[in-house]
């Protein structure tokens, strides 16, 4: 839940972030949100929040953690005013 009430003063959902490590042995994976959840291209695992196959050919594989920060926007703001928001992948590579 977020920090911040609505307008109503109801709690709002805010999202969170996890990061890990996309390479298994020697393989990289690629990963797409489907009907099932997060699942890997090239063996249709599905993945958990923390990092853990849950059904398919990587069951009971778990992802190495990266380390990642995730921020409110004001706060991280307030320290790196020169940040710029990009609003899709194509923009990165503007």
């Amino acid at each position: 839940l977020s920090a911040f009430g609505g307008r109503s003063g109801e709690p709002q959902t805010s999202g969170s972030a996890t990061a890990f490590s996309r390479t298994v042995g020697d393989r990289t994976l690629t990963f797409e949100l489907t009907d099932l959840g997060i699942t890997d291209v090239e063996t249709g695992s599905v993945w958990n929040l923390v990092g853990m196959a849950v059904s398919g050919e990587l069951k009971g594989t778990q992802l190495t953690p990266v380390i990642h920060a995730s921020h409110f926007w004001f706060a991280w703001a307030v320290f790196k005013p020169e940040t710029e928001v990009r609003d899709s992948v194509e923009d990165l590579t503007a």
